[in-house]
């Protein structure tokens, strides 16, 4: 039943003026109240805004119907008009807002919330005089963004907060061609399909985008220059401080949309909570991708089109790129070196980026170009002689390219995730197949690197060291060559022998072996090949100076006796010079310590100790005649 009824004649009547029935009510008072329900019957009742209509039920019956003046507002939790529920939405009788129907008249609105638990929409969304329906919370109004603590499970987490406009868009009714426009800051739920002809986000300040698709029909989500977004989505929980105050924490939805970006992305999650966001869409643009707050990581496993910037790069911090279509130029990148706080920290000291699809060796159709990096890389001994790599790391791996304009502050460049030691999200879960190429227009500053990185570096500057001393015990079989220089002052470690580069080339500079124990270093030749000229001259083109090694060794070499050889000379050990460092070390061929040995169809192979180090001289044998 409905609290309060009136029984009308077909004619006009004012809302106050109307002789209501209330048989269970000692008063017949307008009904006006959240609690109260109202039934007319067979009248226009015209409603003025002094009369403040908002009711919990209403029913208009038997052709009656509201006529709200300008600048009224009648809210309705539930509203009946000829027994048919009508849905929640925002209604007008003029059709200059809202939805226009025939049971109204008048310039003024009614608002129906749809069900007893919904809220009757407390903002009206009134389009701007160029026909735009704006949302936003302005600054002048209070938007803002900051920090705060004590919201979660960890009372000394940090979390992000907004203050904004949070418009849900079914509570309201857009007229076909209406206009969105959103301004300040604002909490971003998906925008609906076919309600808006255009959308424009250029006056937007802030968004906090908490929807893996922010289009319903799932077209690309374009951030205009100057606006800020960020990606949180929020499943744990949302909290409302206040009506437009909004924390948001907890996540692990990936990002579907495709992404286009002129302004600035944020990648964030509160605290350690959604430390690793993905994002399966292309993601491109001329603006700025920003990590921010420790333990951040963000991967990107569709086309990676970025031609802006990379900024943040603090502890644990990683940018993952393993598209398999990749056209990409970023402007510069400087890493954190950590600091002193988290320089020993498995979970905290390396930040970087990672280009390679998990566990895959598949390559990338394009390399991916940085400008600039500043790496702030270190390699430091804690108190318990353990070694650690602190600051910046760049790993490619499935045949990949990293090309890099200018080094001007040093890096760690590897292919697997265990060759630096962060234990932090993806950092420990990549799974890379393959080796990594690395190419340099310009090396200011020294590289600590694997032995699954092959390296091209332009021109070489200063007293860079390049340094192999991370690990021992393997043949590195990768290579180093230095093209548009003659770097002599610049400095290559290696813990031992066969940690150096299977070729470095174009260094005049210091080679240095840091393992003084004797190793025995099986050497596989294969004389049917031809030999490497880039051994055999002197000059840039060579591999350094030798100036440390230890001061025995063996070279175990081992070759096919059989077959036509092809003569030259064949290095074992060789360098620019330094080689008499080698001179105490031994030599075997196939298995005996001599100093030549015979090959197939009348060639030998000779052991050559001078200078340039320890390598063979092949040559084909001749007739020798003794005249008496």
């Amino acid at each position: 039943f409905f609290s309060f009824t009136y029984m009308g004649t077909g004619a006009a009547v004012a809302w106050s003026a109307v002789p209501w029935t209330a048989p269970e009510r000692a008063s017949t008072t307008a009904p006006n109240a959240a609690t109260h329900y109202a039934q007319v019957k067979n009248a226009t009742v015209s409603v003025t805004a002094t009369d403040a209509v908002s009711l919990k039920g209403l029913s208009l019956e038997n052709g009656a119907m509201l006529d709200i003046a300008s600048g009224a507002t009648v809210d309705v939790k539930i509203l009946y008009v000829g027994g048919a529920r009508v849905p929640r939405g925002i209604y007008t009788g003029t059709g200059s807002f809202g939805k226009q129907v025939d049971w109204l008249a008048g310039g003024g609105v009614l608002r129906v919330a749809g069900s007893f638990a919904a809220s009757v929409p407390t903002k009206l969304a009134l389009p701007a005089s160029d026909g735009w329906y704006e949302f936003g919370l302005t600054a002048a109004e209070g938007g803002a963004t900051g920090y705060s603590t004590g919201y979660s499970a960890s009372p000394n987490t940090t979390l992000h907060w907004i203050k904004a406009d949070r418009p849900q868009w079914q509570d309201y009714a857009f007229e076909p061609g209406a206009k969105l426009r959103l301004v300040g800051y604002v909490f971003l739920e998906q925008i609906p399909a076919g309600v808006f002809d255009e959308i424009d986000l250029s006056h937007a300040t802030y968004l906090l985008v908490n929807t893996p698709q922010p289009y319903a029909d799932g077209s690309t989500f374009t951030l205009p220059a100057g606006v800020e977004a960020r990606y949180q989505p929020g499943t744990g929980w949302v909290e409302d401080l206040g009506g437009t105050n909004w924390l948001v924490t907890s996540g692990s939805s990936a990002f579907t949309s495709d992404l286009e970006v002129a302004g600035t992305w944020r990648v964030y999650g509160d605290g350690t909570q959604y430390a690793n966001q993905q994002y399966d869409g292309a993601f491109g643009g001329t603006g700025t991708l920003k990590l921010e707050n420790f333990s951040k990581q963000a991967r990107f496993t569709s086309s990676f089109a970025l031609n802006g910037k990379v900024t943040g790069f603090e502890n644990a911090q990683l940018l993952w790129i393993d598209a398999l279509a990749v056209t990409s130029r970023l402007s510069g990148v400087a890493f954190s070196n950590c600091g002193e706080t988290y320089q020993t920290n498995a979970s905290y000291c390396a930040v970087g980026i990672f280009f390679g699809k998990h566990s895959s060796g598949a390559t990338a159709d394009h390399e991916l170009y940085i400008a600039s990096v500043s790496g702030g890389a270190r390699s430091i001994v804690d108190a318990k002689g353990k070694r650690w790599r602190s600051g910046g790391v760049i790993a490619a791996w499935g045949s990949n390219t990293v090309h890099v304009g200018k080094l001007t502050n040093p890096l760690h460049i590897v292919a697997r995730r265990q060759d630096q030691n962060c234990n932090r999200g993806w950092f420990s879960s990549a799974s890379a197949v393959g080796p990594g190429f690395f190419v340099f227009d310009e090396i200011a500053a020294g590289l600590f690197l694997s032995t699954n990185v092959y390296v091209t570096a332009g021109k070489v500057t200063g007293s860079p060291v390049f340094d192999w001393t991370y690990q021992s015990g393997v043949v590195n079989q990768m290579t180093f060559d230095i093209t548009n220089t003659c770097s002599s002052t610049a400095i290559a470690k290696a813990t031992d022998l066969a940690m150096l580069p299977a070729r470095l080339s174009g260094f005049a500079g210091s080679v240095r072996l840091t393992d003084t124990a004797t190793r025995t270093y099986p050497v596989a030749m294969d004389f049917t090949r031809g030999t490497n000229a880039l051994y055999n001259a002197g000059g840039c083109i060579g591999s350094g100076t030798l100036a440390a090694a230890p001061a025995a060794g063996t070279l175990a070499v081992t070759f096919p006796t059989a077959g036509e050889a092809v003569p030259g000379d064949y290095a074992l050990a060789r360098f620019t010079s330094g080689g008499g460092l080698l001179s105490g070390w031994t030599v075997t061929l196939n298995g005996a310590d001599a100093s030549s040995a015979p090959l197939g169809r009348g060639y030998g192979a000779t052991v050559i100790r001078d200078a340039t180090g320890l390598w063979l001289k092949v040559r084909k044998g001749g007739l020798s005649l003794v005249i008496r």
